[in-house]
């Protein structure tokens, strides 16, 4: 299952994908722009893998190949062009790359690749790219260089200049880039990073999966216990405040899964032995 800004996606075992909703923008990727979908429609793939979506574009793998349709600001649909398609368009430069997760925000995307490299595409006004080239926006993927494979990453954002990537390593170590005016960054100063930097979690916490939204960051250790840091303003840090958390706050235990869109979060709690 999956979402994007009011559009639900259903994988099937089989590889099948459906989805309903909000359509105004292709994002359905079957060739036709509607405000509502409301029953499930097939779509114009097989053998998915994987996908993801945000705002109004959506991101897939399918029978080996990455595929993207709806939306294309500044280049969100990595075909090499700026516009939008309401039919699945080929992401460029990643033909036989074996795709272990694929992300999405307000207006990029980004794939994990089996061999622990990470590409990702689209704007860039607060070094979400994290290439070191903040204002410049990529229309094709670009890879982040970091100094181990990436094991999991987790993108978010909601809106221009509001973007940002947490990558987890294979050493165990934490990377983010893009913007920080929350500090969902984790760092210990405001101002966005165009460039990956390293961050630290509470002493002896070690992270194993990540998720992202507006401007929140979470994180969940192999025991389930669940952190959270960034802008809080709405609740969506979940230690029943609605401040800024500058720093990792722990909101809840007993997690297996998480899963985060613009202002809100899920944890999905582990079966009870």
């Amino acid at each position: 299952m999956g979402s994007s800004n009011s559009t639900q996606y259903a994988l099937l075992t089989d590889g099948r994908l459906y989805a309903w909703g909000l359509g105004t923008h292709g994002q359905l990727g079957n060739g036709r722009s509607r405000n509502a979908f409301r029953r499930p429609v097939r779509l114009p793939f097989s053998n998915v893998s994987t996908l993801a979506g945000a705002s109004n574009h959506a991101v897939y793998d399918a029978d080996g190949t990455v595929y993207a349709c709806g939306q294309n600001l500044h280049g969100t649909l990595g075909d090499g062009s700026t516009r939008s398609s309401t039919r699945p368009v080929t992401v460029a430069g990643l033909d036989g790359a074996e795709v272990s997760r694929l992300v999405a925000s307000f207006a990029n995307a980004g794939a994990l690749l089996k061999n622990g490299e990470y590409y990702n595409w689209g704007f860039n006004g607060n070094g979400q790219l994290g290439n070191g080239h903040p204002g410049r926006s990529a229309g094709v993927p670009v890879r982040v260089r970091l100094p181990f494979p990436v094991t999991e990453v987790a993108q978010g954002g909601s809106y221009w200049n509001n973007g940002q990537t947490l990558a987890l390593l294979s050493d165990g170590s934490l990377w983010s880039w893009g913007d920080n005016w929350a500090h969902q960054l984790g760092t210990s100063a405001k101002g966005m990073r165009p460039s990956p930097v390293r961050i630290h979690p509470p002493a002896g916490v070690s992270y194993q999966r990540l998720a992202s939204g507006s401007a929140t960051s979470y994180a969940v250790t192999a025991t389930g216990d669940v952190y959270a840091w960034g802008t809080g303003r709405v609740g969506q840090v979940g230690n029943g405040q609605t401040g800024t958390a500058t720093r990792p706050v722990l909101v809840a235990s007993g997690a297996a899964a998480i899963s985060s869109t613009a202002n809100n979060v899920v944890i999905s709690l582990a079966a009870a032995t």
